[in-house]
């Protein structure tokens, strides 16, 4: 079981000195709100990000598209400091409020060190009334070198990561700014080791070489009881129920991007047909197009204590149960599969 720190959590009101800026009250919303309402996805995008999506597995360089991505190698600038730097953790949630709780919580048992502060960002909408309970109940704690950061967006934006990831992203303050999912949870020994390999790295794109996860589990074997120690029970995982995978790439829930990039190119910024609200939570292709706007698959670097819960059911799935039911198990087997293959 994981081991709890001796740092003490505050559970009355977080008494955070300033409060998150609002991004759904931003420039940057709005305009977008202007250019891509809802429901405004058509057969013309449904084409463009196919295409996008065959350009990031050709050789073809994004900057002879996109021209502004020729400034890449010049764009970081910021001389961090080794003795202090500041992570931005985004991520978001929909209906899967019982992985959240489990992300949070493995902050709430493993906090940063009085050198690194972290913004953690959750994107959510208020009709997921499970997840906006949970966030309040989080909220409520204060933990050091902590800020609390929740961005409640209509659906339909949620529905499509891209926009709320390029809204963090051109929004940051941080030295570094960490794309995830919300079943992804930092372990012992993460948020350290992640501070000291970054502070003497440049790179635009990081991910952790080697990534714990689960077998694929249903949801109703996560469920917390909030009744209870609420707060040790989602501080707490098995993991022994983990097994380490070798990564060869930053694929979604491992983006960790300079922040000078973030600043500048966003997340897919310029690519609209991956910054449109959608109707359903979308299968997220424009992982692979951030990479392929960036010109690489990301440099791998020693980052501990990442383990991922994987679910075998996925929200964003709206078709017939027994279609669902076949993809969870040519799921499943895959896991297997690379399983064996990919251990370190």
């Amino acid at each position: 079981m994981n081991n709890h720190s001796n740092k003490p959590i505050d559970t009355k009101s977080s008494g955070q000195p300033t409060s998150p800026v609002s991004l759904v009250d931003s420039e940057s919303f709005k305009a977008l709100c202007t250019r891509h309402p809802e429901n405004s996805v058509d057969w013309q995008d449904r084409i463009c990000q196919c295409l996008h999506k065959m350009a990031a597995g050709s050789p073809l360089p994004a900057k002879w598209i996109y021209p502004e991505l020729r400034q890449l190698a010049d764009t970081i600038e910021t001389n961090q400091s080794k003795d202090s730097m500041r992570l931005e953790i985004v991520s978001h949630c929909w209906n899967y409020s019982d992985y959240l709780a489990f992300q949070l919580g493995s902050l709430l048992a493993n906090p940063p060190s009085p050198k690194l502060h972290i913004t953690m960002t959750v994107f959510h909408a208020a009709e997921d009334q499970q997840t906006s309970a949970l966030l309040k109940r989080i909220g409520e704690l204060s933990v050091a070198n902590i800020t609390w950061n929740w961005q409640a967006l209509p659906a339909a934006y949620v529905f499509r990561r891209s926009i709320g990831r390029n809204l963090a992203a051109l929004h940051t303050q941080a030295d570094w700014i960490w794309f995830t999912d919300c079943d992804e949870t930092f372990q012992a020994g993460c948020l350290t080791g992640l501070h000291q390999t970054l502070a003497e790295c440049s790179e635009p794109l990081v991910f952790p070489l080697i990534e714990h996860r689960t077998e694929p589990m249903e949801s109703s074997e996560l469920k917390v009881n909030y009744d209870a120690d609420w707060v040790s029970a989602i501080s707490e995982l098995p993991l022994d129920a983990f097994h380490a995978n070798t990564m060869t790439r930053a694929t979604g829930p491992l983006q960790i991007t300079h922040g000078d990039i973030a600043r500048k190119f966003g997340y897919c910024k310029d690519v609209n047909c991956f910054q449109k609200p959608e109707v359903h939570f979308a299968k997220a292709h424009e992982d692979r197009i951030f990479r392929w706007l960036l010109n690489t698959n990301g440099t791998g670097v020693d980052i501990p204590g990442v383990f991922r819960i994987q679910h075998r059911e996925k929200g964003r799935e709206r078709n017939s149960r027994w279609l669902s039911s076949i993809r969870e198990s040519l799921r499943h087997a895959r896991y297997k599969r690379l399983r064996k293959s990919a251990k370190p």
